[in-house]
């Protein structure tokens, strides 16, 4: 019995004596492993607006397959670690905490972590379903490359000085430290371990490849080569070495017979890769063509495949299945990095874009406050844009003819009148209420502008000579100089000097002060100092303000800005802001204009100005507005690991009207209980939808194909197809169980020429919309000349008499009337169809469609006329009020009133190619008394109505009765658009009234014709859905 007891006091007594030496070895290093307790970084447990922001500068890692292959990680010059989908080709996890560039990444063999080297010596492993850093390992000098053992209690660390550290990743602790070096410090390039975990083989910059067996500390072989070696491979198979150097010829060795092997006729290649099974190799050689590729079989030593790219492949590796090949391939003419997947027969699987492209490189580069919009410079180029934050989008921007804008040299008067910017040695003013270039002086090069005096009128500019700084004081106006060194101007100095100093900027009333240091904002109080707001992740050169009218902070983060309130130290919103077409000079091609443009004249130069920059404004409970490209490509929903395409939920959180509410200050909790984010998203997964059988070219008009809809675990909801723009409702949804392929065969009439062909599904609760599946399909062949086709829809004596109008079915008639005239001109036939009052029920317009539907054709085009009771409702969508309609409270608007869905569902029917619907429908005050009601002025309303449709609208936009009760015996609506139909609105005197013509001549003559009448604007809103055509013709008097 004293003998055993005295067995483990003795082991018990090594193993305490082992851990302290263990420990105070580390600790005199002043290298050990330190928990990280991430307080500040949330787990994602809630979905996420994504930002898709790529990496900023090039990719300095390895790039990892994830094991299940469903994503792939790349580090960059950042200093981050990105998470990538194969899938949806988007960024899911950004990794952010290292302070240097990252060298190597690996991922954990059941893909849950992932592990990040750095040239900070730093080794990190992350959490990737958490998004947390949980693990950090202080080594010995830079880290170069990093392996994990195979059984994952190791990590195996390549120095920038030669040495092997080994770390136990759960006891974090180092275990032991190999110098690879015999004479002077080295970088290890390339760590791996062999599958045993019994021996680690690196490679280095000066050329050595050493193998070590770690089990007995001891170096078992040294290769010594004259190139640089990037990487290394083990041979599983045969134990073999594949070792590729920096500059070409790769080397194949054998470790048992410690010699080298060469592949048929001795060929030789400048990379290569070991298949997965180790039978085969996948050899690379470059020259200015591009890449060839060859799959040789390792026992013959024969080529068995080869293909040749006309890019340039960097560091490939293999997929874990062993079939695919991934790389990274760069593309000069963009200036963009790319991961490319291909298979083994060279056929390009998946490409994602991962480093920026052009339009997302340093869009801002300095934020400046002016009065309620917020002003900002475009980096690069001269460009002064003033964003509306009401409106959460850019109102106006200004291009000037500068050669050389210094970005981040800008400064904006106190008044908000005027900026100023800097090139070279020239300063210029521009007052931006009059658009144009003030004055210009010429100044020092080291010249800025110190601060202005209270009222704006002067401003001080210092400059360096002669070893000591000068002061001028200037008129803002003129930019002639006042006075050298005034007391006025020492005075203005000393205290622009002492607020600079401490980095403070302050709020306009004075209340508030922020410090932007180390990463973070923290806003303080004046009078007590104490903290009420604290911002992290910001980067150092981030630009941050006060914004005057606000309680908020705007952040610039690259090409996005946040508004924090710093009242209640939450994130209000976000913008993210790119012009992704530029700037056109000279030219105008009208067949190339796809919005809007505005000429302006400065000097002699006429400059062609696109003023649609793509953004994209959304709020934290997910509610966003914005354009369709930056819907698109701007951001997406990360949820867990799965992607969402924020085009995906726009039906339900596209709110422009909620956005703008949350910019204006206003409480929106209440839309978001039951619709926002988290319950969108996690109403069950969206269907996966494919077409299939569709020909590329059709000998028929008619052409039937199959679409393809497979329940993935969030049933089958409404199925539809989009041809050419024009939405058909195929299913209202239908029963499947997960994993069940429901198929649906459809025939559609072509137009002449190229046709495309788009089809979705809802999930069985209507909230998610599927990825978008896509084809083209071309008909050529005569068409007929078209038929006009016009339904009219109007009420004036609703049941309820507190709802009578006066004008509506008037109008209607004379809408009716205008159109009869055009028989003999652009169509062959003109046929009027009519619902009134009491025909006026859904049922009525439903049984109106599909009568409708049997008559009117492909060739010929579809008038929709709408006139009486229109409102939104709380969740952004537009209702039309029927006859029968009663009110009680305003959950009778979904129920009872025709729906967004209802009018969609019956466009559906309509095969016309060119339509028009007109919705000449105001809010009734009788009953839509609701303080929380979203107005009929929103854009929105119209907009969601027109995507879901496909088809082209003018619409009334008012919330006011007034507005249809009698403008020369009309509604102003539509006594606009009758005037405009009867020729008024042919701008170019062609003698036709093209779609673009009226639109435009509704939109100007409704809010003059208004304001003249009622004192206040009327503003129609328009999609047109990309459409444009005659019509009406100008008839003659």
């Amino acid at each position: 019995m004293k003998r055993k007891i005295s067995k483990v006091l003795l082991t018990l007594f090594f193993f305490v004596l082992i851990a302290n030496i263990c420990s105070a070895q580390n600790t005199a290093r002043g290298i050990a492993a330190k928990k990280i307790e991430n307080k500040k970084i949330k787990e994602c447990k809630e979905p996420v607006v994504v930002f898709d922001s790529k990496h900023n500068s090039y990719i300095t890692s390895n790039i990892v397959y994830s094991p299940d292959e469903k994503f792939v990680a790349s580090g960059g010059k950042d200093r981050t670690v990105r998470i990538w989908s194969i899938l949806d080709k988007k960024e899911v996890r950004i990794f952010k905490g290292h302070n240097d560039e990252i060298t190597s990444i690996m991922y954990s063999s059941d893909g849950k972590f992932i592990a990040s080297a750095s040239k900070d010596s730093t080794i990190r492993i992350w959490d990737i379903k958490k998004s947390k850093e949980i693990k950090r390992f202080y080594i010995s000098s830079m880290v170069k490359s990093i392996a994990y053992s195979p059984d994952e209690n190791f990590v195996a660390v390549g120095n920038y000085n030669g040495f092997i550290e080994i770390w136990n990743i759960q006891n974090e602790c180092k275990v032991c430290m190999f110098n690879t070096n015999d004479e002077y410090e080295t970088e290890i390039n390339s760590i791996i371990y062999t599958p045993d975990g019994k021996y680690l083989v690196t490679g280095a910059e000066n050329g050595t490849v050493v193998i070590l067996n770690i089990e007995k500390n001891k170096q078992m072989k040294k290769i010594i080569y004259e190139e640089p070696v990037e990487s290394i491979y083990y041979n599983v198979l045969n134990s073999r070495l594949l070792i590729n150097f920096r500059f070409g010829k790769s080397k194949i060795y054998d470790i048992k017979i410690d010699d080298e092997i060469k592949l048929e006729n001795e060929e030789q290649f400048d990379y290569g890769v070991f298949s997965i099974d180790g039978k085969h190799i996948i050899t690379f050689n470059y020259d200015n063509e591009g890449t060839l590729l060859k799959l040789v079989e390792l026992k013959t030593k024969k080529t068995i495949n080869e293909w040749k790219k006309n890019l340039r492949f960097y560091k490939s590796v293999l997929s874990p299945d062993g079939k695919k090949i991934i790389c990274l391939i760069y593309n000069s003419k963009a200036s963009i990095d790319t991961i490319s997947i291909f298979n083994l027969n060279g056929n390009l699987l998946s490409e994602i874009v991962v480093t920026k492209d052009t339009y997302l490189s340093s869009l801002i580069s300095n934020i400046l406050s002016c009065d309620s919009d917020f002003v900002f410079s475009s980096n690069g180029r001269s460009d002064i844009s003033i964003f509306d934050i009401k409106q959460g989008k850019i109102k106006k921007t200004l291009h000037f003819d500068v050669d050389d804008w210094q970005g981040g040299q800008n400064w904006i008067s106190p008044d908000g009148k005027r900026v100023f910017f800097r090139e070279h040695n020239r300063f210029f003013s521009i007052n931006i209420e009059k658009e144009k270039i003030e004055w210009s002086m010429f100044y020092t090069d080291d010249a800025s502008i110190l601060g202005f005096v209270p009222n704006g009128d002067k401003f001080v500019i210092r400059y360096y000579d002669k070893g000591e700084f000068r002061f001028f004081l200037v008129d803002s106006a003129t930019g002639k100089i006042l006075s050298n060194y005034s007391g006025e101007t020492q005075n203005l100095y000393k205290s622009i000097s002492s607020n600079s100093a401490s980095e403070k900027k302050y709020s306009p009333d004075g209340k508030y002060f922020f410090i932007h240091e180390f990463g973070q904002i923290s806003v303080k109080e004046v009078s007590t100092d104490k903290q009420v707001c604290f911002i992290d992740n910001v980067d150092i050169f981030d630009d941050c303000i006060f914004l005057r009218e606000n309680p908020c902070i705007a952040v610039e983060k690259d090409t996005s800005i946040e508004f924090w309130n710093y009242y209640t130290g939450k994130l209000e919103y976000t913008t993210i802001l790119c012009n992704k077409t530029g700037i056109w000079n000279y030219e105008i091609d009208k067949n190339n204009l796809l919005d809007t443009f505005f000429v302006e004249n400065w000097g002699a130069n006429y400059h062609l100005v696109r003023t649609d920059y793509d953004y994209l404004t959304y709020t934290p409970e997910g509610f966003f507005t914005g354009t369709e490209w930056a819907m698109k490509n701007l951001v997406h929903i990360v949820d867990g690991m799965d992607v969402i395409g924020i085009d995906q939920v726009y039906d339900k959180l596209y709110r422009p009207d909620l956005v703008a509410a949350k910019m204006r200050g206003e409480d929106i909790s209440e839309y978001a209980k039951e619709v926002n984010l988290a319950s969108i998203v996690r109403s069950g997964n969206a269907p996966a939808v494919a077409i299939k059988n569709l020909p590329e070219l059709s000998d028929s008009r008619d052409v039937t194909f199959d679409i393809c809809v497979q329940n993935t675990g969030g049933g089958i909801g409404n199925v539809s197809i989009v041809l050419n723009g024009k939405t058909i409702r195929l299913s209202e949804g239908i029963a499947s169980s997960k994993g069940e392929q429901k198929i649906f065969r459809h025939t559609v009439t072509l137009q002449n020429g190229q046709n495309k062909i788009e089809a979705f599904a809802m999930n069985s609760a209507g909230r998610i919309e599927s990825r978008r599946a896509s084809a083209d399909v071309n008909w050529q062949g005569k068409t007929s000349k078209p038929n006009l086709y016009v339904l009219t829809v109007a009420v004036n004596k609703y049941r309820d008499k507190n709802l009578w109008l006066n004008y509506c079915v008037p109008d209607a008639a004379s809408i009716e009337e205008s159109f009869k005239k055009q028989q003999s001109g652009l169509y062959q036939n003109v046929c009027v169809y009519s619902l009134k009052d009491a025909e006026v029920t859904k049922e009525g317009l439903e049984q109106k469609f599909k009568e409708l539907s049997s008559i009117v054709t492909a060739d010929d085009v579809f008038v929709f006329f709408v006139s009486g009771h229109g409102t939104a409702y709380d969740d952004g969508d537009y209702y039309f009020i029927p006859v029968n309609f009663r009110y009680t409270n305003k959950t009778d608007i979904p129920l009872k009133a025709i729906s967004k869905s209802d009018l969609t569902k019956n466009l559906s029917l309509i095969k016309a190619g060119k339509t028009l619907m007109m919705l000449d429908t105001c809010n009734s005050g009788a009953f839509f008394a609701d303080s929380n009601k979203r107005g009929m002025g929103d854009k929105g309303i119209f907009e969601r109505l027109s995507k879901a449709t496909g088809h082209a609208i003018l619409a009334a936009a008012s919330d006011s009765q007034s507005a249809m009760e009698g403008y020369n015996g009309h509604g102003v609506f539509t006594y606009v658009l009758l005037d405009g139909l009867a020729g008024n609105a042919d701008s170019d005197g062609d003698g036709f009234v093209t779609l673009t013509e009226l639109s435009s001549y509704v939109e100007n003559q409704v809010p003059e014709l208004s304001y003249e009448k009622w004192g206040y604007e009327q503003v129609p809103q328009k999609e047109l859905r990309r459409q444009d055509f005659p019509i009406a013709e100008k008839l003659s008097e």
